[in-house]
């Protein structure tokens, strides 16, 4: 692995050159020959020796390749990859987390947002059969977050990411009571931040529960990765100057365990089992959320620089490894890395489509 030159290369060029090799090691793993159905066309890893069920993820970074480097061979894979999706699809409009080890519905609104952002910013190049077939499964899934998502469901991160979701979706399908509740998530979040410290609480089960120390549930990997990526995006859409006001302190507050390296310090974290050096194994990534409010505070461009440089620095064989010594050591990586991962760079890039001077 070896360390990227920083001058060489600007944010979103050093983002599109990581995206490349990252979508890239995607195809190496896609299942294109296969008899068992299950497994054709999804994206095998090579740490676990499986498809994971929230692979179809992918074809977000995948359908921003495609639009922009106009490279038919990534539009086919989010094409193959979506289709394989259906191997975890539920009559309800769920999505699940893996075709037969865990039948959790919840990551539904990952899947959701994904497909919304690929449909939102690269649709058109899509076939027009192809393009109302993902609209017609993605307003299903919008069915589903709409009528089985609370306050109450699961870790905070999933109500936090409701509330992007149903504004993307009913955004798309003109449908104002999805509008109206992702609004109730984003607002009803607000409470959840500790009152002294400003880190987002609620990764824990029982989600408000106070420990005999007075401790909340904190999960530094998902609030950076996730949970602060997706309100950000959310009051960046709606305009919401308040919001954006509250959340530009926030991430100042979370900013305070980030290594000089760009590494996240995870090991108080709720869900440290999840914590990879960079960030959180199955979570986004900051660099979007910290770009999109660049303007009012040049330290979250250097954050979410130095942190893209570490994704660099832990990148071999076009696959995102844990750690910058997993090669070393014989690790495969898991692709739930690479893929969850690539997600962010294409919403940087999407988002935010005029470099940053860093």
């Amino acid at each position: 692995m070896t360390v990227p030159d920083r001058r060489a290369k600007t944010f979103h060029e050093a983002a599109r050159e990581l995206l490349t090799t990252w979508c890239d090691g995607l195809l190496g793993l896609q299942i294109t020959d296969s008899p068992w159905r299950d497994l054709s066309g999804g994206i095998l890893c090579p740490a676990c020796g499986r498809v994971h069920g929230r692979c179809a993820d992918a074809i977000y970074p995948l359908m921003h390749m495609a639009h922009t480097t106009g490279q038919d061979k990534y539009l086919q894979a989010a094409i193959r990859l979506q289709s394989w999706s259906h191997k975890v699809s539920k009559p309800d409009g769920a999505w699940v987390n893996d075709i037969a080890i865990n039948p959790w519905k919840g990551i539904t609104v990952f899947g959701a947002i994904a497909q919304a952002e690929a449909l939102r910013h690269h649709g058109q190049i899509l076939p027009d059969d192809v393009r109302q077939q993902w609209r017609d499964r993605l307003h299903r899934a919008g069915e589903y977050v709409f009528a089985n998502f609370t306050m109450e469901t699961a870790n905070i991160n999933y109500p936090v990411t409701a509330a992007y979701a149903l504004l993307l979706l009913g955004t798309m399908f003109n449908e104002p009571t999805w509008l109206t509740r992702g609004r109730e998530f984003a607002h009803g979040t607000m409470a959840y931040f500790t009152q002294h410290d400003g880190l987002l609480h609620g990764e824990g089960s029982p989600r408000n529960e106070v420990s005999p120390k007075g401790c909340r549930p904190v999960d530094l990997g998902y609030n950076v990765e996730e949970s602060l990526p997706s309100l950000t995006l959310y009051a960046k859409l709606v305009g919401d100057s308040d919001m954006l006001d509250f959340l530009t302190d926030a991430w100042r507050r979370h900013l305070i365990f980030m290594l000089p390296d760009g590494a996240w310090d995870c090991s108080w974290s709720s869900r440290n089992y999840k914590w990879a050096y960079w960030g959180s194994r199955t979570s986004d990534g900051c660099q979007a959320g910290l770009a999109l409010l660049a303007d009012r505070d040049p330290t979250f461009i250097e954050a979410a620089r130095r942190n893209l440089d570490l994704y660099a620095r832990c990148t071999a064989n076009n696959l995102l490894y844990g750690g910058p010594h997993y090669l070393a050591h014989d690790e495969s990586p898991c692709v739930h890395h690479t893929f969850c991962h690539a997600k962010t760079l294409a919403t940087l890039l999407d988002h935010v489509p005029h470099d940053i001077p860093n």
